[in-house]
């Protein structure tokens, strides 16, 4: 029988994410992202990480229970699919928030200022959030992948005769 050290590892990770998104809650962060990206581009890159990591908890809870080492191996390309649309989600939020930046700002006179700071503010919200919350998600997926593929490895030649 396999130890359970994989899914612990995987537990662990877990609760360091969730001790961190509590105190970037707290510190206000997390409303920033809701806030400061008018495309919601973040809440979906947010929503794949999320059952990315529930799928990754899954896989690795199969393997420390004997599960098939070279199936889990296969699925795990999942997880690194995830990965990349992760930072490609971060970089399309990127994209945009630059184009929201370069629209034409209507007007005229003492207005016109006021309204392009609002509106760069708003892109550049845009900008950082998407990236930022792209990139991070994307290594914490790559993370937990590397972790799970390392322990498939190690059963898989535990497994050879």
């Amino acid at each position: 029988m396999r130890s359970k050290n994989l899914f612990l590892q995987w537990a662990l990770f877990a609760c360091l994410v969730l001790i961190g998104t509590a105190i970037g809650t707290s510190l206000g962060w997390m409303g920033y992202v809701v806030n400061g990206d008018p495309t919601h581009i973040t809440l979906v890159t947010l929503a794949v990480f999320v059952c990315s990591t529930l799928y990754l908890g899954r896989l690795s809870w199969r393997l420390t229970n004997g599960g098939d080492a070279k199936v889990i191996a296969h699925k795990l390309s999942t997880g690194w699919f995830a990965s990349s649309v992760c930072v490609t989600l971060g970089l399309l939020g990127t994209v945009v928030g630059y184009f929201v930046m370069m629209q034409g700002v209507p007007g005229t006179g003492e207005d016109v200022a006021e309204q392009l700071v609002h509106q760069i503010r708003a892109g550049m919200g845009t900008v950082l959030v998407n990236t930022i919350v792209g990139a991070i998600c994307g290594l914490l997926i790559e993370v937990q992948s590397h972790f799970i593929e390392q322990a498939a490895k190690r059963a898989m030649l535990e497994d050879e005769p």
